[in-house]
């Protein structure tokens, strides 16, 4: 695998100030950083007491990304996109509500699913996408930080890893991974 591409397909390809800070943050060690978020599901239950204005971790491709919280959305039916011609850094969440088939016709809850290719009007512009995956949950809106340039996206629990703790107040007692300017304390109780 290519540090910039996933599955055989470019994370990034354009010369974008969004491409460039991304290539500039540090690689997701997930195993290593975060051991036990898979297995103890650290997203699925941290995203019930995250409020606006917490900061997160969350895995962005193959790096960690600092996140501002700006609101926690209890029920949303979301796809997961992949957008025709840009690289895998711009896949993201979208409401259901927010697609269309490429006819334009509005599409059946039950004809969401994977493959299906879709229109996203989620902004002024349209874009085609591949559905890559679907989810009925709860989701938390965030301000992605990638050194200079923010932006706002819908994350899963499955892409939280945990809380953001940043250098100064890391603990010197505890084991501490260190990530640039991002430190994760892998000792902190998650339900405190």
């Amino acid at each position: 695998m290519s540090k910039f591409q996933i599955n055989g397909r470019p994370v990034v390809a354009f010369n974008t100030s969004l491409e460039n800070n991304y290539t500039s943050l540090v690689n997701a060690d997930v195993s290593k950083h975060y051991p036990n978020h898979v297995k103890d599901k650290v997203g699925e239950s941290l995203i019930k007491e995250l409020k606006p204005g917490d900061l997160i971790s969350v895995k962005l491709e193959q790096k960690m990304v600092k996140a501002e919280v700006i609101e926690i959305l209890p029920k949303v039916k979301a796809a997961y996109l992949s957008f025709e011609d840009y690289p895998s850094v711009y896949d993201e969440y979208q409401p259901c509500d927010l697609l269309r088939l490429p006819t334009r016709a509005e599409i059946p809850t039950e004809d969401l699913k994977p493959g299906l290719v879709v229109l996203d009007f989620s902004n002024s512009n349209e874009y085609r996408a591949k559905i890559q995956s679907t989810m009925n949950g709860t989701m938390a809106k965030v301000k992605l930080i990638i050194s200079q340039h923010d932006m706002i996206r819908l994350v899963s629990p499955a892409m939280i890893l945990g809380r953001y703790v940043p250098r100064n107040n890391r603990k010197s007692n505890k084991k501490n991974v260190v990530d640039n300017d991002l430190v994760t304390d892998l000792s902190t109780d998650l339900s405190e």
